[in-house]
């Protein structure tokens, strides 16, 4: 339970990598050729890093909930999946509008309560919230199954051994 708190503090970070997208045309029209290319390189890295890493994130959570629910409930792990989404992107606009960190929860957490009642009371901050949820859950549902760096991860372990038994 701890663990998953201290992931769910920080696992936003993940798809908050997309956000910083917004900086790239302001520095792409002010840089040179060559530079251009670099930035364009270094933001769709970035993009890619945050997409991914958010992706592989939450399918992991939704691995270890599908295994502890029943079959006839996969409904409910869609709907914990989309829910959580949001509170991601509420993470994310707690973060990028009221600039607040992952770390804030454990050095001011007097500041956390406080921002968090601005984005609550706040329509706009709310809308952001909801259609950035929307994004979150159209990455989520369009990638899942498109990447997995877990069964990577697996394939390189098994591979790893081979190699070791081949070599002994």
């Amino acid at each position: 339970l701890v663990f998953f708190i201290l992931w769910m503090l920080y696992v936003p970070n993940t798809i908050y990598l997309v956000t910083d997208v917004q900086y790239l045309p302001k520095q792409f029209f002010v840089a040179e050729l060559p530079a251009k290319f670099i930035l364009s390189l270094q933001y769709l890295i970035l993009f890619l890093t945050g997409i991914v890493t958010f992706v592989n994130s939450v399918r992991h959570i939704e691995k270890f909930i599908s295994k502890k629910v029943k079959k006839k409930d996969q409904g409910l792990i869609i709907l914990f999946i989309i829910s959580f989404n949001f509170l991601i992107a509420f993470g994310v606009a707690l973060g990028k509008i009221q600039r607040t960190h992952s770390w804030d929860v454990f050095i001011n957490p007097a500041n956390v309560f406080d921002d968090l009642v601005v984005v609550v009371g706040s329509p706009n901050i709310i809308l952001v919230v909801i259609l950035f949820g929307i994004l979150t859950n159209f990455i989520y549902f369009f990638f899942r199954n498109k990447f997995n760096f877990f069964s990577i991860n697996q394939s390189l372990h098994k591979y790893t051994k081979w190699l070791i038994n081949i070599g002994a």
